[in-house]
């Protein structure tokens, strides 16, 4: 019964937090906190960095929208899980705590802490070349 109910919470929140980061990248979309930054009226030394000349070419449209679509798909699949391996963090350190000194909890909670500390780096290696690739290759 215990377990039924943790299984339900975990599950919610996985899908609560699916549902906020999927609508993040069209929320930040919005939202252009450097606008004009590259618009410098008495030097023009600024507008002629390279972000700056990377941030025209992708107003002007001469990047692949397929890789933009896979680099959004990439980010968003990589968001959702790094907050679920956080949350197993999270609850493998509740395990700790909570082992009472059984010896069978403190394994468990050191598993799920090991386990998804090494989803993180996993996560973050394939984000990275999924980046790579499509930023480098594809382009």
């Amino acid at each position: 019964m215990f377990r039924n109910r943790i299984n339900l919470v975990i599950l919610s929140l996985f899908l609560y937090s699916a549902v906020l980061l999927a609508s993040a990248p069209t929320v930040s979309a919005q939202f252009n906190f450097f606008k004009g930054s590259c618009k410098d009226t008495k030097t023009n030394s600024s507008a002629e960095s390279s972000v700056c000349k990377d941030n025209e070419e992708t107003k002007s449209g001469t990047s692949n929208p397929i890789t933009e679509t896979i680099n959004d798909v990439a980010t968003i699949i990589a968001s959702v899980a790094a907050v679920f391996a956080i949350f197993i963090i999270l609850l493998g350190g509740f395990n700790l705590i909570t082992s009472g000194g059984s010896t069978e909890a403190v394994a468990l909670g050191r598993r799920r802490i090991v386990y998804s500390l090494i989803g993180l780096v996993i996560i973050a290696l394939a984000w990275a070349m999924t980046r790579f690739i499509t930023d480098r290759v594809l382009q």
